[in-house]
């Protein structure tokens, strides 16, 4: 019987094989760090627009005998547009009964609604957070606003979040069509 002898790969195959595998593993990290990097930066610009919205909503948003009004000049174009796009998802509740005082068409379709409890919750602890709906996940602000002594109000506003995934969707598909396939 005779057996099949392996021949070891020349140094220089056993080399390129190596330095090849290197960077490749590189490359494959660097994507993973680019792709880190991204979500971070999208997540971040993402907070700030919806930041931005809700401090803006909060100098036209004022508390009349318990009736959230925005007031604002309905002849300047600028504000105007801004309050469009401010309300677009936003809802403000009583923080001490849990009560609903208004909410944004947009809002309202999503049914997103709170028990007295989560409102309490939400009070104690404002803040950006995520929903996911059927629309995409939408950006939540919450702030306590207190106009007066004794009075207490959630105010959310609100964005979706589907051009920050549909980016780091896009990203991924470039990254499958590419090989690699790990995201």
């Amino acid at each position: 019987h005779r057996q099949a002898r392996v021949k070891p790969l020349a140094l220089r195959t056993s080399l390129t094989l190596l330095v090849t595998g290197l960077l490749a593993l590189l490359v494959a990290m660097l994507a993973l760090a680019y792709r880190a990097a991204l979500a971070r930066h999208l997540d971040a610009e993402a907070t700030r627009s919806v930041e931005e919205l809700a401090g803006g909503l909060r100098g036209y948003l004022q508390i009349e005998d318990g009736v959230p009004v925005l007031v604002y000049d309905e002849t300047d174009a600028d504000a105007r547009a801004f309050i469009i796009d401010a309300t677009s998802y936003y809802q403000v509740y009583d923080a001490r009964t849990g009560q609903l005082l208004t909410q944004s068409p947009g809002l309202e379709s999503l049914a997103l609604h709170y028990t007295p409890q989560e409102v309490a919750a939400i009070r104690d602890n404002p803040g950006p957070r995520d929903v996911h709906t059927e629309r995409g996940r939408l950006r939540l602000l919450s702030t306590v606003i207190t106009p007066s002594a004794g009075e207490t109000y959630v105010l959310e506003v609100g964005e979706l979040l589907d051009g920050v995934d549909r980016t780091l969707a896009a990203f991924d598909a470039s990254m499958d069509r590419l090989g690699f396939s790990y995201l």
